[in-house]
Protein backbone atom coordinates (compact mmCIF):
# COMPACT_ATOMS: atom_id res chain seq x y z
CA UNK A 1 0.00 0.00 0.00
CA UNK A 2 1.22 3.47 -0.59
CA UNK A 3 0.49 6.90 0.54
CA UNK A 4 -0.32 9.39 -1.62
CA UNK A 5 2.37 11.96 -0.05
CA UNK A 6 4.63 9.55 -0.10
CA UNK A 7 5.06 9.55 -3.95
CA UNK A 8 4.18 13.13 -4.86
CA UNK A 9 7.44 14.71 -5.36
CA UNK A 10 8.98 11.00 -6.87
CA UNK A 11 11.28 11.51 -9.86
CA UNK A 12 10.75 8.67 -12.60
CA UNK A 13 13.63 6.40 -12.92
CA UNK A 14 13.60 3.81 -15.93
CA UNK A 15 14.04 -0.36 -15.19
CA UNK A 16 17.89 0.75 -16.25
CA UNK A 17 18.18 3.04 -13.97
CA UNK A 18 18.12 5.55 -15.29
CA UNK A 19 16.58 8.91 -13.73
CA UNK A 20 14.69 11.27 -16.20
CA UNK A 21 13.39 14.86 -16.16
CA UNK A 22 10.15 13.94 -14.98
CA UNK A 23 8.75 13.90 -11.30
CA UNK A 24 5.22 13.18 -9.38
CA UNK A 25 3.26 16.39 -9.25
CA UNK A 26 -0.41 14.76 -8.97
CA UNK A 27 -2.26 11.63 -8.38
CA UNK A 28 -5.05 11.60 -10.92
CA UNK A 29 -7.68 9.11 -9.54
CA UNK A 30 -11.42 8.16 -10.75
CA UNK A 31 -14.20 9.73 -8.66
CA UNK A 32 -16.92 6.87 -8.69
CA UNK A 33 -14.66 4.01 -8.36
CA UNK A 34 -12.31 5.97 -5.59
CA UNK A 35 -9.58 4.38 -7.85
CA UNK A 36 -6.04 5.88 -8.75
CA UNK A 37 -5.41 5.72 -13.04
CA UNK A 38 -2.56 8.13 -13.38
CA UNK A 39 0.33 9.76 -12.43
CA UNK A 40 0.31 13.52 -13.28
CA UNK A 41 4.11 14.75 -13.77
CA UNK A 42 5.94 17.67 -13.92
CA UNK A 43 9.17 18.09 -15.80
CA UNK A 44 12.67 20.08 -15.29
CA UNK A 45 12.43 21.14 -19.30
CA UNK A 46 10.71 23.95 -20.02
CA UNK A 47 7.46 22.73 -21.42
CA UNK A 48 3.51 23.61 -21.21
CA UNK A 49 2.30 19.91 -22.11
CA UNK A 50 0.13 18.22 -19.68
CA UNK A 51 1.89 14.50 -18.98
CA UNK A 52 0.74 11.59 -17.34
CA UNK A 53 2.02 7.90 -16.50
CA UNK A 54 -0.36 5.22 -16.42
CA UNK A 55 -0.44 3.41 -13.16
CA UNK A 56 -0.28 -0.04 -15.07
CA UNK A 57 2.78 1.23 -16.62
CA UNK A 58 4.36 1.27 -13.15
CA UNK A 59 6.71 -1.57 -12.01
CA UNK A 60 7.76 -0.08 -8.79
CA UNK A 61 7.75 2.90 -6.15
CA UNK A 62 10.83 2.68 -3.57
CA UNK A 63 12.86 5.11 -2.22
CA UNK A 64 14.51 6.36 -4.76
CA UNK A 65 11.25 7.09 -7.39
CA UNK A 66 8.57 5.50 -9.62
CA UNK A 67 10.03 2.63 -12.08
CA UNK A 68 8.84 2.65 -15.29
CA UNK A 69 10.02 0.61 -17.93
CA UNK A 70 10.77 3.35 -20.66
CA UNK A 71 10.30 7.36 -20.93
CA UNK A 72 7.69 5.82 -23.91
CA UNK A 73 5.39 4.52 -21.19
CA UNK A 74 4.90 8.86 -20.65
CA UNK A 75 1.96 9.99 -22.29
CA UNK A 76 0.77 13.65 -23.39
CA UNK A 77 -2.94 14.25 -22.23
CA UNK A 78 -4.01 14.57 -25.56
CA UNK A 79 -3.06 11.35 -26.21
CA UNK A 80 -5.24 9.88 -23.92
CA UNK A 81 -8.70 10.74 -24.11
CA UNK A 82 -10.23 9.42 -21.10
CA UNK A 83 -7.08 10.34 -19.00
CA UNK A 84 -8.31 14.10 -20.63
CA UNK A 85 -12.07 12.93 -19.09
CA UNK A 86 -10.90 12.59 -15.39
CA UNK A 87 -8.18 15.36 -15.72
CA UNK A 88 -10.74 17.65 -16.41
CA UNK A 89 -12.53 16.87 -12.98
CA UNK A 90 -10.07 16.05 -11.11
CA UNK A 91 -9.53 17.59 -7.64
CA UNK A 92 -7.44 16.36 -5.17
CA UNK A 93 -9.14 15.24 -1.91
CA UNK A 94 -6.70 16.32 0.72
CA UNK A 95 -7.76 18.96 2.39
CA UNK A 96 -11.27 18.09 2.35
CA UNK A 97 -13.32 18.16 5.32
CA UNK A 98 -15.43 15.27 6.70
CA UNK A 99 -18.53 15.39 8.59
CA UNK A 100 -20.99 12.71 10.34
CA UNK A 101 -24.52 12.55 9.75
CA UNK A 102 -25.36 15.63 11.94
CA UNK A 103 -22.52 17.96 9.95
CA UNK A 104 -20.32 17.80 13.09
CA UNK A 105 -17.18 18.58 11.88
CA UNK A 106 -15.22 14.94 12.36
CA UNK A 107 -11.62 16.25 10.98
CA UNK A 108 -9.81 16.76 7.24
CA UNK A 109 -8.40 14.52 4.90
CA UNK A 110 -4.53 14.53 4.90
CA UNK A 111 -3.70 11.75 2.90
CA UNK A 112 -4.62 8.96 1.57
CA UNK A 113 -3.46 4.84 0.87
CA UNK A 114 -4.45 3.14 -2.18
CA UNK A 115 -2.73 -0.48 -3.65
CA UNK A 116 -0.45 0.36 -6.62
CA UNK A 117 -1.52 -2.52 -8.60
CA UNK A 118 -5.13 -1.87 -8.51
CA UNK A 119 -5.16 1.76 -8.14
CA UNK A 120 -7.67 0.81 -4.94
CA UNK A 121 -8.48 3.77 -2.58
CA UNK A 122 -7.98 1.68 0.98
CA UNK A 123 -8.36 3.99 3.11
CA UNK A 124 -8.39 7.96 4.15
CA UNK A 125 -6.14 9.23 6.68
CA UNK A 126 -8.04 11.60 8.47
CA UNK A 127 -6.60 14.56 11.20
CA UNK A 128 -8.81 15.04 13.73
CA UNK A 129 -7.30 17.77 15.72
CA UNK A 130 -4.29 19.22 16.27
CA UNK A 131 -4.19 18.05 20.04
CA UNK A 132 -5.49 14.62 19.03
CA UNK A 133 -2.72 14.60 16.03
CA UNK A 134 -0.01 14.70 18.81
CA UNK A 135 -1.18 12.58 21.21
CA UNK A 136 -2.88 9.72 19.59
CA UNK A 137 -1.90 10.25 15.33
CA UNK A 138 -4.29 10.47 12.46
CA UNK A 139 -7.17 8.00 12.12
CA UNK A 140 -8.07 6.11 9.19
CA UNK A 141 -11.50 6.42 7.14
CA UNK A 142 -12.29 3.29 5.05
CA UNK A 143 -13.26 4.85 1.05
CA UNK A 144 -16.95 6.39 1.60
CA UNK A 145 -18.41 7.13 -1.88
CA UNK A 146 -20.46 10.20 -0.70
CA UNK A 147 -17.96 12.55 -1.45
CA UNK A 148 -18.75 16.44 -2.42
CA UNK A 149 -16.30 17.71 -4.55
CA UNK A 150 -18.10 21.08 -4.81
CA UNK A 151 -18.14 21.53 -1.09
CA UNK A 152 -14.69 19.80 -0.87
CA UNK A 153 -16.42 17.56 1.99
CA UNK A 154 -17.37 13.77 2.79
CA UNK A 155 -20.39 13.24 4.51
CA UNK A 156 -20.78 10.22 5.82
CA UNK A 157 -23.78 8.29 6.54
CA UNK A 158 -25.82 7.78 9.74
CA UNK A 159 -23.57 5.18 11.73
CA UNK A 160 -20.66 5.67 9.56
CA UNK A 161 -18.64 7.24 11.87
CA UNK A 162 -18.04 3.99 13.24
CA UNK A 163 -15.77 3.02 10.51
CA UNK A 164 -13.19 5.17 11.52
CA UNK A 165 -10.62 3.50 13.40
CA UNK A 166 -8.41 4.73 16.28
CA UNK A 167 -5.22 6.32 15.56
CA UNK A 168 -2.41 3.83 16.83
CA UNK A 169 0.60 6.33 16.78
CA UNK A 170 1.34 9.65 18.78
CA UNK A 171 2.48 10.08 21.64
CA UNK A 172 0.60 7.80 23.35
CA UNK A 173 2.14 4.98 21.47
CA UNK A 174 5.77 6.32 22.08
CA UNK A 175 5.37 6.37 25.92
CA UNK A 176 3.00 3.21 25.54
CA UNK A 177 -0.14 4.21 26.94
CA UNK A 178 -3.24 2.49 26.39
CA UNK A 179 -6.55 4.00 27.10
CA UNK A 180 -8.54 0.83 26.61
CA UNK A 181 -7.84 -0.05 30.55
Amino acid sequence: MLSCLDIIGKQIINCRNQTTSYNVADILFQRRELKVIALRLNTTKKSKTTLFLPLRKIIDVNERGVIIQQVGDIVKLEEAPSLAKTFKEFRSIIGFEVYSATQDLLGIVKNYKFDLRTGEIMSFVISEGFFTDITSGYSLLPPITSIDYGKKAIVMAEGEELLISSSTGGLKKLLGIDDRI
